[in-house]
């Protein structure tokens, strides 16, 4: 490939990549197994409180495929929750997620710790968006232990429909507020008699 082509493909990748990334908003990106399979922009025509928000729609009619799905995610720095309980939240509204079990809308986050090991992870897997809702305010609490690095967190659609995202938070909790993540301190019906 001669020098002029070289610069023009360049070029080109600089000029797709500056437009993927002006679909959202900065700091974040979209991510996902199944992008193709979904559109993920900045709609500044459905607002709540007069900010603008974040869309992801399926451009099926109708999605069964539980691989796949699409996000909008940022990570940062854990160094100012170190040691803290700390609560996600962000405003959700839907249009006509439809999915079975686990699919429909839904925020995430994720404390990282040294090697990529994962401290703390809640996804709304149990507890989904679906159907037709107005802007309600969703969150996740984990708690983020001293020796963790990083923060992960956005939310996904890995259903049909549209899902619309915006006043994603991130605070200091007491330990009063219960974590989402909890799990049973014993083991529970081992010989399955109940």
């Amino acid at each position: 490939m001669n020098r002029v082509a070289t610069t023009l493909a360049g070029a080109s990748l600089l000029l797709l990549s500056q437009l993927a990334s002006a679909a959202v908003p900065e700091g974040w990106f979209a991510n996902g197994s199944a992008l193709n399979d979904f559109t993920v922009v900045t709609d500044r025509a459905v607002l709540y409180q007069g900010h603008p928000s974040v869309s992801i729609s399926s451009k099926k009619m109708e999605k069964t495929d539980s691989n796949g799905f699409a996000g909008l995610m940022q990570q940062s720095s854990a160094n100012d929750y170190q040691g803290k309980r700390v609560r996600l939240s962000a405003y959700l509204r839907t249009r006509d997620v439809v999915g079975e079990r686990t699919l429909g809308a839904h925020i995430w986050f994720r404390v990282d710790g040294p090697g990529g090991k994962m401290l703390g992870f809640d996804n709304m897997d149990t507890r989904p968006v679906k159907g037709n809702t107005e802007w309600t305010q969703y969150a996740i609490v984990l708690d983020v232990p001293r020796e963790s690095i990083g923060l992960a967190y956005g939310f996904f659609l890995n259903a049909a429909g549209t899902v619309w995202a915006t006043g994603f938070k991130l605070e200091e909790v007491s330990n009063a507020v219960p974590a989402t993540n909890s799990l049973p301190l014993h083991p529970a019906n081992l010989d399955f008699e109940q």
